[in-house]
């Protein structure tokens, strides 16, 4: 009886633990994802001329916000995009 519960315990506590290994590696997997598919990152023209004249503007804050409305990326996402592609452009 005493090693059923203890052999329970175990299963029980083992299974917890490769579950949250599981989530971690799905969220490590996401993240690369979304990093390979920034680098092949490709607006619009449309897109691209209205983030042009934003940050020719000064407008950083606007071409970050469009960029995120246009694609569903997180604002660190979005930011890094825009910040690559404006020292691209200077």
């Amino acid at each position: 009886m005493e090693w059923s519960i203890l052999l329970l315990i175990f299963v029980g506590g083992f299974s917890f633990y490769l579950f949250a290994e599981v989530r971690s590696l799905r969220t490590r997997i996401q993240r690369l994802e979304r990093q390979e598919g920034e680098a092949h990152v490709a607006f619009t023209p449309e897109l691209e001329e209205e983030i042009s004249m934003l940050l020719k503007q000064g407008k950083n804050v606007e071409a970050v916000k469009r960029v995120r409305e246009e694609n569903g990326w997180s604002l660190l996402e979005a930011k890094q995009v825009v910040d690559r592609y404006h020292e691209k452009e200077v």
